[in-house]
């Protein structure tokens, strides 16, 4: 027997789309609704320093975030 048979791999924190981890209902609806808005909320409730925080949590709406700024800064280029 082994005691140590390796690490399971984390799954990418875009392993879904970036809307609906801001629990949104599409790409347009988190674009004309506020995403920043509701990533603030969310990413304050789950904070790692926070007694029940939760870092993967936290670690997938900062990513997240960072997408739909890329897709609506992206919009306002063209």
């Amino acid at each position: 027997d082994r005691a140590f048979t390796g690490f399971v791999a984390l799954p990418s924190p875009e392993s879904e789309p970036w809307w609906s981890v801001l629990e949104h209902r599409s790409e347009s609806d988190a674009l004309a609704n506020g995403f920043e808005d509701k990533a603030k909320s969310l990413m304050q409730q789950c904070h790692p320093d926070k007694p029940n925080g939760d870092e993967w949590k936290f670690k997938q709406i900062t990513s997240a975030r960072a997408k739909g700024r890329e897709v609506r800064d992206g919009d306002r280029q063209t």
